[in-house]
């Protein structure tokens, strides 16, 4: 069962580092690159495609976000009626 467990952070820090990861992408380097005057022209049709082929993989790490912190918190103990 503890190798469950270590499986799941695994994949909640893995699902965690790649959705921040994509989101830091289309913020930090991809929309300033569109800016740029010469690229102006392919700008909104780019951010489009590059937005709806991420939200799929979003989609999927959000899951995996949910699922694997439900399932560490009930190997830990804790459940949704224990106090704060």
């Amino acid at each position: 069962m503890y190798s469950l467990y270590l499986i799941s952070v695994f994949l909640h820090l893995l699902a965690a580092i790649v959705w921040i990861g994509g989101m830091a992408f289309l913020g930090l380097i991809l929309a300033p690159y569109l800016r740029q005057p010469g690229q102006r022209h392919m700008g909104p049709a780019l951010f489009r495609a590059t937005g709806t082929r991420f939200r799929v993989v979003g989609w999927i790490c959000i899951g995996l976000l949910v699922l694997s912190g439900i399932f560490s918190l009930a190997y830990r103990g804790s459940g949704w009626q224990d106090p704060s």
